[in-house]
């Protein structure tokens, strides 16, 4: 059985895609990080082979990997080693001011909107995820147990732009951009939404003036975006997502108690949401 200071190694690097993160995450310098993870792979046979946005595991004992992450996971639940939860950037800081003392969030990581929190989840890399609702849809419903946390409006905001200009959506002077942490997934729904309200008659690229891109009500309350008046009439949100087999841990249900704390906390201050939980 490997140890559980090289699998978290092995696991670090696949979940946060460089020995740097990693070493970050698990508070140890990125060649012990490199020497754990080599263990790993010689004791099972694997390859960690460099992608676009990071790594992933292969070879021929990948069954091997999958039965050793068990064994771990459930240690970790069991009080024995950090829980790893996957947090988008947009929502970190404002749902997770407080984590219970066994949760941990990895830092930031580059190409983070190429990452997917449920493949994660179902290698078991990650014990957890918060997840936007387009990403639902890739989920095995017999394996992997969702729970809503917030519902809000989704809004129009520019990031440029004086305070106060009017601007006319059906110009066409409107430029969408992504931010850096929304998935694929939310890409292509956000993209179709703003094709509808913009309408085909929209200018060139080179010729749009304002940048803007949808937001959800935490972000528009914690970042310095200007809303456009523009009436979408569609709502948004977050999910909590876990293994089925774990939805009863009573790690899980103490983390769902702070993010519903928390959640109320940001309704009490004026945030425009319903709380789910």
């Amino acid at each position: 059985m490997l140890q559980q200071s090289e699998l978290d190694a092995f696991d670090c690097l696949q979940w946060l895609g460089s020995g740097a993160l990693a070493g970050q995450f698990l508070q140890c310098s990125q060649a012990t990080i490199s020497r754990q993870a080599r263990s790993v792979t010689h004791f099972l046979q694997l390859r960690l082979q460099r992608q676009a946005d990071g790594f992933k595991a292969a070879g021929n004992h990948l069954d091997l990997l999958q039965l050793e992450r068990e064994i771990h996971q459930l240690f970790r639940f069991n009080g024995r080693g950090w829980l790893r939860l996957q947090v988008p950037a947009g929502g970190r800081a404002h749902l997770l001011s407080s984590l219970p003392l066994n949760w941990r969030c990895g830092p930031c990581r580059p190409k983070e909107a190429f990452v997917s929190p449920i493949d994660l989840l179902s290698n078991l890399v990650v014990d957890a995820c918060i997840v936007q609702p387009t990403q639902l849809a890739q989920m095995d419903p017999d394996r992997i147990w969702s729970i809503p946390l917030f519902s809000s409006p989704l809004q129009l905001v520019s990031l440029d732009g004086e305070p106060g200009k009017r601007f006319d959506l059906q110009s066409g002077r409107a430029e969408l951009v992504h931010l850096p942490w929304v998935p694929l997934v939310t890409r292509r729904a956000i993209e179709g939404l703003h094709r509808g309200l913009v309408g085909p008659e929209a200018l060139p690229a080179q010729e749009r003036t304002l940048p803007v891109t949808y937001v959800n009500s935490l972000a528009l309350q914690f970042e310095r975006y200007r809303t456009l008046e523009v009436a979408l009439n569609r709502q948004t949100g977050d999910h909590l997502v876990c293994l089925r087999e774990h939805r009863q841990q009573p790690a899980l249900q103490v983390l769902l108690e702070v993010l519903q704390d928390s959640l109320f906390r940001l309704r009490r201050r004026g945030l425009s949401l319903e709380v789910c939980l």
